[in-house]
């Protein structure tokens, strides 16, 4: 089962600003705190994961925030909580308007609420991120109704700058030599 990682802004530019890695979401979420409705990254993650479902093909393997356990009936859907102040994303069925992990009645009431609505978003119907509410938003209901999204054990990964990696694998082969010389002076 998958925990949260929570960020606060100083944080977020890691995950939603480029030249940085990005994030591999398997399972749980992924909370980015803000304190007002200037920081606000609702736009950002609306931008960043509907270039990640990139129209459906290859949906959420690639990008800022992917899924490397993505398939054609699991993405990554997110609700901003204005009230909590607090943008989460994770791995959800489509069709999952609330990210409660089941698509039922409220999730098909969210879609008929705004079908044929322009500049909608994940917790209010448009899954296949376009901005409408329509009719394959309310096909991916109708696909998962019913339907409950199993747990499973990986969480976040978070991928690495290439001097990154070199750093660590450097740190890594630093300490592992400072063992053996420490065990073999002993």
């Amino acid at each position: 089962m998958g925990g949260t990682l929570e960020l606060g802004l100083a944080a977020q530019p890691m995950v939603l600003n480029a030249g940085y890695g990005g994030t591999d979401l398997q399972a749980g979420k992924l909370v980015l705190d803000y304190t007002g409705p200037a920081d606000d990254p609702a736009s950002a993650v609306l931008s960043i994961l509907a270039a990640s479902y990139n129209g459906g093909t290859n949906s959420f393997l690639s990008g800022r925030i992917f899924s490397s356990t993505a398939t054609s009936s699991k993405g990554l859907g997110w609700i901003d909580d204005p009230t909590a102040k607090q943008v989460t994303i994770m791995p959800a069925l489509y069709g999952d308007a609330n990210l409660d992990g089941t698509v039922n009645v409220s999730d098909l009431s969210k879609v008929l609420t705004n079908y044929d609505q322009t500049g909608m978003d994940w917790g209010q119907g448009d899954f296949s991120y376009d901005g409408t509410v329509d009719i394959s938003d309310l096909s991916k209901v109708l696909t998962s109704y019913d339907q409950s999204l199993a747990a499973s054990r990986p969480t976040l990964a978070a991928v690495p700058e290439p001097s990154g990696l070199v750093l660590s694998v450097a740190l890594i082969a630093g300490i592992a030599c400072r063992r053996w010389t420490v065990r073999k002076g002993s």
